[in-house]
């Protein structure tokens, strides 16, 4: 049961603590360089129900291991909240094609989110590869990030016969999946395994009756995360509104 609260007027401080110390600290952003970043970190008040949670992606937070935050930079507004309303997505020529290719060479297993050395080697690999981080996390900084949690969340991983090359985390809610993480073999390209993961968890949120994916941010100038515009339809969060936009509001 979640403690007793004096914040019960506003539903998001009824479920997180306050915001940490450094929540006015500005820091290198993870997403543009040259900019800084305001990420201020807080915690559950208690367990979250998937009720909780949806409220929690809804009003744009995202969840870091045990922490949700959502973006309060004082010069950029770059990060856009997006998510996709799973029953009506329509899947692309060039995306059908992934998921038909996969269907052919690739296992999917659905299993709760746990950490090797196979799983942590690959997640430092991609990391390496494509330039997302100079130095190589450990088996404690894995676990600190993918595994413990403070929302019920599973984990997606993708098979090439006995080989692990792709994994995605997310949380779910009770009308929602969120796509935590992803990361996947630079070496198997021709997979397309950053678009296959978004589509099997927007399969997997159509086949568990939930409504929404939310794809974590869209940054236009961020390779890695302007690839997101290309799920339709979509929508986005803007001035703490959910709104249907065309493709060419993003690009």
């Amino acid at each position: 049961m979640r403690p007793p609260t004096d914040t019960a007027d506003d539903p998001i401080d009824a479920l997180l603590h306050s915001e940490a110390s450094t929540a006015d600290q500005l820091m290198p952003c993870p997403y543009l360089d040259d900019q800084l970043a305001c990420l201020p970190l807080r915690l559950p008040r208690g367990s979250l129900s998937g009720v909780d949670v949806d409220l929690l992606l809804a009003t744009g937070f995202r969840r870091s291991g045990l922490f949700w935050y959502r973006t309060r930079c004082p010069a950029c507004n770059q990060c856009v909240p997006v998510r996709v309303p799973v029953h009506t997505m329509r899947p692309s020529r060039s995306q059908r094609r992934v998921v038909k290719r996969a269907q052919v060479d690739l296992k999917r297993q659905v299993e709760v989110p746990r950490s090797d050395a196979v799983r942590l080697e690959l997640f430092n690999r991609h990391r390496l590869e494509r330039g997302l981080g100079e130095r190589a996390l450990s088996l404690r900084d894995y676990e600190e990030f993918l595994v413990h949690s403070s929302a019920v969340s599973l984990e997606l991983s993708f098979w090439l016969g006995q080989r692990l090359v792709a994994v995605s985390i997310a949380d779910l809610g009770e009308q929602s999946i969120s796509a935590v993480y992803t990361y996947f073999d630079p070496s198997y390209c021709k997979y397309s395994l950053g678009t296959l993961a978004v589509l099997q968890l927007a399969d997997l949120a159509a086949s568990c009756q939930r409504e929404l994916l939310y794809l974590g941010y869209y940054v236009r100038a961020n390779p890695h995360l302007n690839y997101k515009a290309r799920f339709k339809p979509q929508q986005c969060l803007r001035d703490g509104q959910w709104q249907d936009h065309q493709e060419s509001a993003l690009l």
